[in-house]
This record gives structure tokens, sequence and C-alpha cells, in this order.
């Protein structure tokens, strides 16, 4: 729709629709005459203005009149939806699969020595060849690297990066190497040996079980190493020479595939929010952190940049024994970041219990329904946040309740299992405690 004036003309593009194969219909409930196909900017069939849908989920052209005839489409005629008169939602499922990387192997701006595998930035957008900003930004489970042949290779990455950008691991790997193969073991082994290891694959021969970064040729000879390294060796003692299979090459993007290659990250759905020892009296109930973006750390103990801004469908709360409690969020509250949702339920209380029925129950009551646990006893089936101790004192109560009751009327006394409480981060364990986030 860029381009157009937005006022329908009757021409073939607005009667087909500006895009007319956006998506394929995969389930559906209650809705008539729906298309198979998602289309937007859709005109009624003639030359005039306004009569016309930007989201339209049904078939035919409104009967000529979309606000006449009532279509069902978003972004209607005069209205956000003319077949519909309360409320309506338009609701994102995030892609499995994002593009982090993409150009030609005979690339030479894209081999081992290239800028943007290094530092944030450089970005191009699609249809441009180079890094999306994915790779910077997005928390990975695994990442595939194949080309336009149909070969593959997918890599779950190994505990110690998972929920890493591969920006993260790839300074967290190079950061400190001078890029330039000396044929020390740590060249020749790999900075990292040990990323991830392989799930699936296709076509590529000689492939190794572990992802390695910044592999050298086995001798000191500069730039002759690649920093995606995908198959087992190191490069026959010469990458180029030897059309050696791997991504940030010697000299270009790929020593052993001329055409089009991709990498691909596969996002990590949980992320973590928050982690620190239980008995630590910084993160207690009255730590400003918990209420006011900010104060996020890239390691160590406290909350992460995601606390305030991954977009949440449940929430996991455990501890170094095993122990947890999973729930899923309730329909209020999914969608919203853990900031945002402790926002909303304790902005404007004086974070000071006062013995109400608001403190007694809990400012709000039905954040998340409980999915699964183990190893916590007296669990609630419903996770609570703002929850006293049922009489007027001040700083006995909890942040995130995950157990039945009150803290037997002294969180503390009572030693009561819950995150953010009295005086430390968990009253009920002295150990680490870890707050994970399941992305939507």
């Amino acid at each position: 729709m860029g381009g157009s004036t937005r006022s329908n003309d009757g021409s073939s593009k607005w009667t087909n629709g500006h895009c007319d194969s956006v998506g394929t219909l995969t389930s559906s409930s209650g809705i008539t005459n729906l298309d198979n196909n998602l289309r937007i900017g859709v005109g009624d069939s003639s030359n005039d203005g306004l009569d016309w849908a930007l989201f339209m989920i049904v078939a035919g052209n409104g009967a000529g009149d979309f606000a006449g005839s009532s279509t069902y489409a978003f972004g209607s005629e005069g209205k956000a939806n003319t077949g519909y008169a309360g409320e309506v939602s338009i609701i994102g499922i995030p892609s499995r699969e994002v593009e982090l990387f993409v150009a030609q192997g005979t690339s030479a701006t894209y081999a081992n020595d290239w800028s943007g595998w290094y530092s944030a930035g450089n970005t191009a957008v699609h249809p441009n060849d180079g890094k999306r900003t994915a790779y910077d930004s997005l928390a990975l489970s695994s990442v595939r690297f194949s080309d336009d042949s149909g070969q593959f290779a997918e890599y779950t990455l190994s505990s110690a990066y998972a929920g890493q950008t591969l920006l993260q691991i790839v300074v967290n790997c190079m950061g400190g190497s001078t890029r330039s193969n000396d044929g020390s073991s740590t060249w020749t082994n790999g900075h990292c040996d040990s990323v991830g290891i392989l799930t699936s694959s296709s076509g590529i021969s000689n492939l190794d079980n572990n992802l390695r970064i910044g592999v050298g040729d086995a001798s000191n000879d500069g730039l002759d190493w690649a920093l995606f390294m995908v198959v087992s060796g190191n490069g026959a003692g010469d990458f180029a020479g030897s059309s050696t299979y791997a991504y940030g090459s010697e000299g270009k993007f790929n020593t052993g595939f001329s055409g089009q290659l991709k990498i691909i990250g596969i996002p990590n759905m949980e992320v973590p929010l928050f982690s620190a020892t239980g008995s630590d009296p910084t993160f207690a109930n009255v730590w400003s952190g918990w209420l006011n973006a900010g104060s996020s750390v890239t390691s160590g103990d406290g909350k992460t940049a995601a606390y305030d801004t991954a977009v949440l469908s449940g929430i996991t709360f455990s501890d170094a024994s095993g122990a947890y409690a999973k729930y899923v969020l309730s329909n209020a509250y999914a969608g919203q970041s853990l900031l945002q949702i402790v926002q909303s339920c304790m902005d404007g209380s004086t974070r000071s219990n006062d013995g109400s029925s608001t403190w007694t129950a809990g400012h709000c009551t039905s954040v998340g329904d409980l999915d699964s646990s183990s190893g916590i006893s007296n669990l609630s089936p419903n996770l609570r946040i703002g929850v006293g101790d049922a009489s007027n004192d001040g700083l006995d109560w909890a942040l995130f309740m995950v157990v039945t009751g009150n803290g037997a009327g002294d969180f503390v006394g009572s030693s009561a299992y819950a995150f953010g409480s009295e005086g430390q981060t968990n009253t009920g364990y002295t150990g680490q405690v870890s707050i994970t986030g399941i992305m939507q």
C-alpha cells in the first residue's frame, strides 16, 4: 500500500487486492464466506474512493459496498470492521524461523574480517543481501545454515549459548581476538568449539557434530580461517584453496558454495527475566526495579532487559534445586511484559501492606494458571501479585505469590516461598532463584 493514494479507483489492483496472497487460511471458526488467502487493500470493484478494506479475510469485494453490506473486514470503510460492532482484535503469531543473514557465497564483503559480524548495526533489509537486525537482537535456541540448493545444517545451541543473540555469541567467542590466525591451539580447535549440537541436516558432507566459531587452517596464516565452521577439520590447510563449506570464510562469505546462502535463527521461546540468591535483600518487595524500567544487567544477579520488554505467554518461577512452578498467563495479561503486568497490578499502591482486602486477596489474583510444577509444596493454582500477610504490617508481603495463603501471617518467620518477598528475594529459599519468561 506504500505507493497507493489510498483512494479506490476501481482498477484491477484495487479489485484483486494490492497484495492478494499474503497468507493461507489454516484454521477458523464462525466467520462465513472466508477467503483461503488473506488480501490487503481490496476495493468494492468500482471507482468509489473510501469504499475498500485494508485487511480482507472474506471472499469477494464487499458486495459493492463494504458499509452497506456489513462486510466482515478489518480497517474497512468508515469503521474498524464493517461486519462486527463489538470488540475485534488482530493477534500476531511470531515466526519460528527468522532470517539473520543472507548473501551470495562469492561475496568478498562478508568474509571473516567483515566488521558487521562483530558489532551491532551494518544491517540490510529484504531483498538486499546482508545482515538482518535479528542477528543483533533475537535471542536464539537454534541456528540453521543453508544454501539455495536445499542443503542445510541445523544446530541446537548448547546451554552456555541458548538465549543469546548471534552477535552476542560471536562477540563472546571472538571479542578479544586480533582476528588473525596465528596457528595456536585456540585457532586450530576453534575459539568456541561446542556452540551447538547438530540436530538435522541435508546434503552437506563432512559435517561436524559441533558448531565451532573462529576456526583456523592449523597454521600461522592470517586470514585463512572461518567464523562459522559447520564441517569437521581445518579447511584442509587452505579454506579458499580447498573450497571448504564455511560461513564468514577466507576472502568470501562461503568458500565452498557460490550461490545464495542464509543463516536462519530459531527464536528461544524461553528468556531469562530475573535471577538472584533468595537471601539477597537487594531484590525484596520494595526494590524499585520491579516496578520501573531499567536497572537491568547483562550478567550476574538482577533483572534482564527482557523483564521490561519481552512479550509473554507464560512465566516460570524456579530455584537451583530444580523446583519450579510454570504459569500460563490469563487472557488479561498474555502479550504483556512482566514489567507491564507488575505496573498494572501495583501502580498506585503505597507498597505498604495495610491489611485491606486488596492486600489479603492480592492486587491481582488471577494473573496466570498453574500449568506444571515440581518440588514446591502448597502451590496456588493461580499466580497472584502483591499479596500481604492478612494484617496491617507494612513490608510483610510478597510481589510474586506462587503458594496459597498469606505467608502464615509472617513471610519471613514462616519462610514462605515467594519472589520479591519481605526483606529478601525469596523468603523460602536461600540459594539461586530465577524467573523465566515464555514468549508468545
